[in-house]
């Protein structure tokens, strides 16, 4: 079969096969999700943030704008996890956190 062809047929799959869904009150983690038509229920939100202007910063001097985002990613990071949130991926300058609703764990930060 051809790849064209293999992408329609389990698109088709996808799409019009059932859903197996179980309710879920934690942030899965990747492997617990499966690849297939599973899913968990569960209220959250999404924080989707990036640095702006990361890129002309990079232009400007790969070093400095290693550092700062490096700087950027720990402290989003850090205060993600201290309003209860839980990191689901990083992408370059970018971070995504994933808050439940109703899980609000404030930590203090800690100073360095």
């Amino acid at each position: 079969m051809s790849l064209i062809e293999d992408l329609k047929s389990e698109t088709s799959a996808i799409v019009t096969g059932g859903w197996t869904l179980r309710d879920g009150q934690v942030v899965p983690e990747p492997g617990d999700v499966g690849l297939g038509n599973e899913g968990v229920n569960l209220e959250a939100t999404f924080l989707y943030a990036d640095l702006a202007d990361s890129t002309k910063l990079a232009l400007f001097d790969q070093k400095i704008a290693a550092e700062v985002i490096k700087a950027y990613l720990m402290g989003t990071t850090r205060i993600i996890r201290a309003l209860g949130g839980e990191i689901r991926s990083f992408d370059g300058d970018r971070v995504m956190g994933v808050f439940i609703t109703g899980q609000r764990i404030v930590r203090p930060l800690k100073p360095h």
